[in-house]
């Protein structure tokens, strides 16, 4: 029910901390996602609190900087704070389940990879092929050496 999806750019380098002294690691960052629906199509642009733990934060820490462009899915959560003056505010952020990093070369390595599995499938159904062929062809000699051994004897 609460799923939250959005693409955009990242404000600042993420920063890894550690969580406690357990051995998980969070990362928390910013993110700009612009925001082109409405009744007027006015494009506004949103900047969105971000938390990722272990395997996400560490693929954040690793792969992105700032103005790179992600994907995250997560889940909108809230905390109650309490400001320097007094007042209790609520704020929203994004539990982060999955992030992926829509770079250039990713996509690029994505598209050759695609093709590199594509050129190895062809190639081993060509060679699977070419077994059958071979096998069928080595079955069918050896009937023909029995039929002939056979017709010999009689």
């Amino acid at each position: 029910m609460n799923n939250y999806c959005a693409v955009g750019y990242v404000t600042l380098k993420p920063k890894l901390e550690k969580v406690n002294k357990s051995d998980d690691v969070m990362c928390k960052f910013k993110m700009a996602v612009v925001n082109d629906s409405g009744r007027y199509r006015t494009k506004e642009t949103f900047v969105i609190e971000c938390c990722a733990y272990n395997f996400c934060a560490e693929y954040m820490f690793r792969n992105c900087s700032k103005g790179t462009l992600v994907e995250i899915i997560g889940n909108l959560c809230s905390q109650n704070k309490q400001r320097v003056d007094g007042k209790e505010i609520n704020l929203m952020f994004v539990l982060v389940k999955e992030v992926r990093a829509l770079t250039k070369r990713e996509i690029v390595v994505a598209e050759v990879e695609e093709y590199v599995d594509r050129y190895e499938k062809a190639l081993v159904r060509k060679g699977l092929a070419k077994m059958k062929k071979e096998k069928n062809d080595e079955v069918n000699s050896n009937e023909e050496k029995v039929f002939e051994s056979n017709d010999i004897s009689r």
